[in-house]
């Protein structure tokens, strides 16, 4: 084991909304809220910031929103959760840090915040939420190719269009 080349130096919660839907199905014990029946999204903000030190560390924002989808009750909260995380990717290949300290620093928060929402949600009416498995590499992907079709080498901070993040439905059988 080594110590990995980007740093979280420093996280908080920003924002942090939890509201059971009354009129929505329990969950069965022993087992989580079912993304599938979720409208489940998510925003990136990314951006440099100022340290003591003087060295390169950079903030990103990762805000949850996951609800029943519209005029259903079939899913037991309608949830926000926003946390903000300053990383030290100063180890990182220039050409690419930007895009994946992004990346992997979204992916970091996303863990923080599932352990945050489960154990929240543990003993709460709705039943337990545990977050489903993501990945963000498109936000990385759309931060490279923006920098490629600008000509610049250096990648502008921005934040990112809101992604709906969907597990595939799964076929009924017949």
């Amino acid at each position: 084991m080594q110590l990995s080349r980007l740093r979280l130096e420093h996280y908080n919660l920003m924002k942090l909304h939890l509201e059971p839907v009354v009129e929505a199905e329990s969950v069965a014990l022993g087992s989580y809220a079912d993304f599938e029946k979720a409208d489940f999204s998510s925003s990136i903000e990314f951006g440099p910031v100022s340290v003591p030190d003087g060295e390169d560390h950079y903030s990103v924002t990762l805000t949850l929103n996951a609800g029943p989808e519209e005029g259903q009750t079939n899913f037991p909260y309608r949830l926000e959760i926003q946390l903000i995380g300053i990383f030290d990717g100063k180890d990182l290949p220039v050409e690419r840090r930007k895009p994946l300290v992004a990346v992997n620093g979204a992916s970091m928060l996303y863990g923080i915040a599932r352990e945050m929402l489960l154990g929240l949600t543990f003993r709460s009416v709705g039943g337990p939420v545990m977050l489903p498995t993501v990945e963000f590499s498109e936000f990385g992907r759309e931060m490279e190719e923006k920098a490629q079709a600008e000509g610049s080498v250096e990648l502008e901070p921005r934040k990112a269009a809101s992604h709906s993040e969907r597990a595939p439905k799964k076929e009924k059988p017949q």
